[in-house]
């Protein structure tokens, strides 16, 4: 996941985004990175 998502997270429209896109990646039992988190 890029940090373009989620350096917005505090909008409803793009914390959505970046629960659909966690979400999926569980339901397809797949790994998920998300960079530039530490810089948040």
């Amino acid at each position: 996941m890029d940090r373009s998502f989620i350096t917005h997270i505090t909008c409803p429209k793009n914390a959505a985004i970046v629960s659909t896109i966690i979400n999926m990646a569980q339901n397809l039992n797949l790994y998920l990175i998300a960079e530039g988190v530490e810089t948040y």
